[in-house]
């Protein structure tokens, strides 16, 4: 599976919370694989993670590399996890300015479009 030459799946990820009609998610490991794996076996979007492979856990699909990306987001202090039970994702404006900064700019119109379809899909099933 080949990915857009302007964007990577880390890239896809960022514009995935950005674009979510979100302003927060679980931060529950099962439902954000489960959510991203889906999105993945998606024909209309599966060429944005194409870099995540993905094993059966138990109940779940989990990629090492999302779950890496994820935690990079959080280190590079664009996803913050600041509730007392660290159960709850916040999408703050940081995320949707670095999108608008480093990625957006890079993406065509057509892969744009795709992103915000997938960003409304992934709002509907987390």
């Amino acid at each position: 599976m080949e990915l857009p030459s302007e964007i990577d799946s880390f890239s896809a990820l960022l514009a995935l919370l950005a674009l979510s009609t979100k302003n927060s998610i679980e931060a529950n490991a099962p439902l954000l694989h489960e959510a991203v794996y889906n999105l993945r076996e998606n024909k209309s979007f599966n060429k944005f993670f194409g870099n995540y492979f993905f094993q059966r856990r138990g109940s779940y699909h989990y990629s090492r590399d999302l779950e890496v990306d994820f935690g990079n987001l959080e280190l590079s202090f664009l996803l913050s996890n600041k509730n007392p039970s660290l159960s709850v994702y916040t999408i703050e404006d940081k995320i949707k300015s670095a999108f608008e900064k480093y990625t957006k700019p890079k993406i065509s119109p057509e892969s744009l479009g795709e992103l915000e379809a997938m960003a409304a899909e992934f709002s509907k099933c987390i």
